[in-house]
């Protein structure tokens, strides 16, 4: 049998990892909307350029990492 319902009402507390975990996604959606088309192929995964090089993507988002900067998205 699967319960429906719970009845804890002693316990009242906020769920803070899970707001923070909205929170988190919502920036970066804006991040990456700022971001435009540079940020996305910065970072997004390319299945056709990944089977190309199998791990030849690592070393170069290495370097990428490092050069990122939040002026890049203005």
């Amino acid at each position: 049998m699967v319960p429906v319902g719970d009845d804890n009402t002693s316990r009242r507390i906020q769920p803070v990892v899970t707001y923070a975990l909205i929170a988190l996604n919502v920036l970066f959606f804006f991040v990456e909307l700022m971001g435009g088309d540079a940020f996305i192929e910065t970072w997004a995964f390319i299945p056709s350029r990944f089977l190309a090089n199998p791990g030849g993507d690592i070393i170069r988002w290495s370097g990428r990492i490092r050069e990122f900067s939040y002026e890049n998205l203005q």
